[in-house]
């Protein structure tokens, strides 16, 4: 009776970590969370193991990423078994986060295409958007401007509409449409103009990896 009831428990808390995805209540979401990997540790021995339990805690690690709290994600991966770290759902988000160490950003929006689970939808678009935020930030002080067609690649979107928009939120002008440039309208230092993209995805692959280390 009473295995029963903790399993009917174990399984709200597990639902209400999912809705809590689902509607992107960050806030309810890292509540139910730290609940429902209190109930994995303490009954593991009273109940048997949940179908859910590594989507639960591989939808934990995402959302680690996307909030780029690294050095939680590892702490939180040290606590998962090497075999269980070979299922889908604990795999997918360990690929990812090699992916952005070894600054293969193209590689991490791909990702979102083999998803294990919708209820990863949110953490992983999150995730890239703040991938395309620190390449903005790098571009605008490598660069005075960049042809469109190349910004559309190394911001990770994918259609001219999309770089119009996020250009438009971010106060950029473009000139020549999408055969011209696009201009930060900001002032410009006296720091030397990078020539090569490369350049760019090097540095933040080095500022990452400081990060990690600090």
């Amino acid at each position: 009776m009473q295995a029963a009831l903790f399993k009917i428990s174990g399984e709200a808390l597990e639902l209400a970590t999912l809705y809590s995805a689902t509607i992107r209540d960050i806030d309810s979401f890292k509540r139910h969370i730290a609940q429902v990997q209190l109930y994995y540790r303490d009954y593991s021995d009273v109940i048997l193991e949940s179908a859910r339990k590594w989507m639960i805690l591989g939808l934990n690690l995402m959302h680690l990423l996307a909030q780029s709290q690294l050095s939680e994600f590892h702490t939180e991966l040290e606590l998962i078994p090497l075999e269980a770290r070979k299922d889908i759902y604990i795999s997918y988000p360990i690929e990812v986060e090699q992916r952005l160490m070894e600054g293969s950003y193209s590689k991490v929006r791909k990702a979102r295409e083999k998803i294990p689970s919708d209820y990863y939808i949110y953490f992983m678009d999150t995730l890239v958007d703040t991938v395309r935020e620190r390449i903005s930030e790098c571009s605008m002080k490598a660069y005075k401007s960049m042809p469109f067609k190349e910004a559309k690649t190394l911001l990770l979107l994918d259609t001219d509409e999309k770089i119009k928009a996020y250009a438009q939120k971010r106060g950029w002008s473009i000139e020549g449409g999408e055969n011209g440039e696009i201009h930060w309208n900001q002032k410009v230092g006296s720091k030397q103009e990078l020539k090569s993209r490369d350049l760019i995805e090097e540095s933040l692959g080095f500022a990452t990896e400081l990060e990690r280390i600090v």
